[in-house]
This record gives C-alpha cells, structure tokens and sequence, in this order.
C-alpha cells in the first residue's frame, strides 16, 4: 500500500533559492550566524555594516552577544565596516508600497558573517559568473539600478569591492544567484 504524505523518490534539480536563503553553510560553525540589533531598516540578502559601538555600562545591552549592532550600508561605508548578510531566518515585514521585505530598526537579526564560508542566495542585476569578485552598492544615487546593500560584479561609481567573498556559479539577470562569504 502506497502513502501520498511519503516522499518515495529523489528530484534531480533542487528547489528554487531565495534572496536571503543559506545555501549552504560550507566550513561555517554556529558561531558564523550570530544575531545582531539593527540600528536601521534592513532587508533579508542585503549586506550590513558595524553599527555604533554599544554602551557596554547601559544594562539594557548585558544580553547581547555581538559586539556592535549592524546597519544597512551608507555613503562612506568601506570594505572594513562589512560584516555579513542578512538571512533570511525569522519573519519579515512586506512594506506595502515598495514591496520590499525588511525589518525595522531595533531588532534582532540573524548575520551570515564574511569568512564563514556560507552561500548565501542573492539578487543578481546582471550576468555572473563563478568566482566573480562581489561589489555592494553604497551610494544609490551614484549607482541608480543597485539599492543601496545590494550586490553586483561589476566596479564603478557608488560601490565598493567586498574582498575574501565570491559569486558562487553562474546566474543570469534578474535571478537569484549565489554569494560565498
């Protein structure tokens, strides 16, 4: 007798990847996806930077693990202020104007942290290819077609070069493609 509820064979071609979605976590430990506080609107595949230093003497921050809070990038952010990705692991919310898929500030948020070696899905404005260097975007008036976090792999105005993180396989426009950290 045959059940439905029983997967019974194995699918050649994996499911569709997501912005945000953990890939794979390659070498990384648990202690390469730690939850942060954001200091501003984040959204899930995009790239965050330090946030200001806590106030290690306010008590309200004794249970927080991460040295600094995160932000999204802005204007003037520098290779050094990268920390990671957002994953996407908990609940988002949809604004209803943009459709945009984000947190607000004051938040807890899950980080996948450069040099984890995790694969992190993420939006692709242009064609990729594997091993390809990762720009993020900075400054979206200087790089219109990039919100500001996103990435590329393309140099130019408004972004800054992420060393020591790759595109991982090939992806075509306006897909999904994949980001080793």
């Amino acid at each position: 007798m045959s059940l439905d509820f029983i997967q019974d064979q194995v699918y050649d071609t994996f499911g569709a990847l997501y912005p945000g979605q953990i890939a794979d976590f390659g070498s990384a430990q648990n202690e390469n996806v730690r939850t942060y506080v954001n200091e501003t609107r984040v959204v899930p595949a995009e790239g965050v930077v330090k946030g200001d230093p806590y106030d290690i003497s306010d008590p309200s921050y004794a249970h927080i693990r991460s040295p600094y809070p995160v932000k999204a990038a802005e204007s003037g952010s520098v290779d050094a202020d990268f920390v990671g990705m957002v994953v996407r692991t908990q609940s988002f919310i949809i604004d209803d104007e943009t459709n945009t898929t984000y947190r607000p500030a004051k938040q807890l948020i899950t980080i996948a942290e450069r040099g984890s070696g995790m694969i992190i899905g993420a939006n692709t404005p242009v064609a990729i290819a594997h091993g390809d260097p990762v720009f993020m975007s900075i400054d979206e008036t200087q790089a219109p077609s990039l919100p500001v976090g996103s990435f590329t792999n393309t140099d130019g105005a408004g972004v800054i070069e992420l060393t020591g993180l790759s595109w991982y396989g090939a992806s075509s426009p306006g897909s999904v493609g994949r980001i080793k950290l």
